[in-house]
């Protein structure tokens, strides 16, 4: 990750072996789930670049999307939906 007014990095995101073919962040910014072309799927924290869940899937997905934040009761720990299809 880059800080774009900088252009500096804040961060080397590990675990994704093969080509990137998706990145999103989530709508808070919170988190970046990226869909690797060996059916991987990551999320990373931004605050410190850990990997927060990893899976490996059967099939392919093509599309990755963040719904909204879901308002659960916990402002340290909010629940998100991600959407995956092919």
């Amino acid at each position: 990750m880059w800080n774009y007014e900088t252009r500096k990095p804040l961060a080397v995101l590990k675990g994704m072996m093969d080509c990137v073919n998706i990145l999103e962040f989530s709508q808070d910014g919170r988190y970046l789930a990226g869909l690797g072309q060996n059916n991987s799927l990551i999320i990373w924290s931004t605050q410190d670049a850990a990997a927060i869940h990893t899976r490996i899937t059967e099939t392919p997905f093509t599309v990755l999307s963040w719904g909204d934040v879901l308002a659960n009761g916990n402002p340290k720990y909010p629940g998100y939906t991600l959407i995956l299809a092919n």
